[in-house]
């Protein structure tokens, strides 16, 4: 829409405590806003600017009125090289694109982009800038299934054929829109139940209200029913997520293979039967678990996995009772157990900064 007829303009106006201006939310760190109202050809319009103490842009509200119909669109500018569109219609309906660019030494830039509507659209893009030239790169769009995207091709019959971790690929498109953070739990959540063989073994992760009991914790796994849950105070990025995540699913793995060691009780059957009942109302789902392990089998007795299961069980079972596992960072730490599950939340970790530098080396060779 051109700029048209200016009706009203208002530069420079100082922001003192205020959480909305015209029922728009202000960004953090906003010092000042601007405001303008304008005509142009296809109905009236007004801009709402907040900028910081620098006079930056930090995020830009356009209202427009087309047609007798209300339309917002929404800029922000989270960081440096990146920006935020969001439109919204009074259909409910809405539209997002968000980029980030980053300068290469050479003078080049790479962009990712990221397209989300209400239609169903979900598409990322990767693609090199340069002066003069078309935009080359890949695109594709995600189903957030943990599976590999199909790549296409912008501008270039050059094609990325190593496609090792490329499911890993759209945790870096998205890497920390905060309204994207239960796409890349769910994402990440397939690949690992898809890892681990824990596909319709494991509970979806859950957000849950962090606990006072669990200060050094960012998530838990329950070892009665596999549930892992996540606490809402989580940093929500990507690497993070992915590193917590490849360590809570170990130890659901873990605690799903322990339930496959065949133990001698000294509890009576109708005894056996109360106890499982009793942490089925402290855990639900602790039932379905068991069966699943029972349905796999019990690991032959003193097999090695039957050795290395008991090893694990009798670690976990000591650092349930002591008090120090849950307050104190080294003494948590130092168990195999969690040693175990540390080394498989890097390893994942490891995946995704492998398919980005092979990507990001692909997109510079183009």
């Amino acid at each position: 829409m051109g700029l048209g007829k200016v009706l009203y303009r208002s530069v420079g106006n100082i922001i003192i405590n205020q959480k909305k201006i015209m029922n728009m939310p202000v960004p953090k760190g906003t010092k000042t806003f601007d405001y303008l109202s304008a005509s142009g050809k296809k109905g009236n319009f007004q801009v709402i600017t907040f900028r910081d103490e620098n006079g930056t842009s930090l995020a830009k509200n356009i209202t427009s009125f087309e047609n007798g119909k209300k339309i917002q669109k929404a800029i922000t500018h989270s960081a440096p090289n990146s920006s935020c569109v969001a439109t919204y219609s009074p259909d409910g309906s809405y539209n997002l694109k968000i980029r980030a660019n980053t300068k290469m030494p050479n003078g080049k830039e790479i962009m990712i982009k990221n397209e989300v509507s209400s239609t169903g659209v979900d598409r990322h893009s990767t693609v090199l800038l340069e002066q003069g030239k078309k935009a080359k790169g890949i695109t594709y769009t995600t189903k957030w299934d943990g599976e590999k995207p199909e790549l296409e091709y912008i501008n270039t019959d050059k094609r990325f054929n190593d496609t090792k971790n490329l499911e890993y690929y759209p945790l870096i498109c998205e890497y920390i829109n905060p309204f994207r953070r239960n796409k890349r739990i769910q994402h990440i959540s397939k690949i690992q139940e898809k890892q681990l063989k824990l596909e319709g073994i494991t509970p979806k992760p859950k957000i849950v209200p962090p606990e006072k009991e669990q200060p050094i914790a960012m998530a838990v796994t329950i070892p009665y029913n596999g549930q892992i849950n996540i606490y809402s105070n989580h940093p929500i990025d990507s690497f993070t997520l992915l590193n917590t995540l490849g360590h809570e699913y170990r130890h659901a793995k873990d605690f799903f293979n322990m339930e496959r060691i065949k133990m001698n009780t000294p509890m009576s059957k109708e005894e056996s039967l109360a106890r499982l009942e009793q942490l089925e109302k402290l855990y639900p789902g602790t039932k379905d678990f068991i069966a699943k392990a029972d349905a796999k089998g019990f690991f032959k007795d003193k097999s090695q996995l039957d050795r290395k299961y008991r090893k694990l069980l009798n670690e976990v079972s000591e650092a349930l009772r002591t008090p120090e596992y849950f307050t104190n960072v080294e003494k948590h730490n130092s168990y195999g157990f969690e040693q175990r599950a540390e080394a498989s939340g890097k390893a994942e970790v490891n995946k995704l900064s492998d398919i980005a530098m092979r990507l990001q080396t692909f997109i510079l060779g183009l």
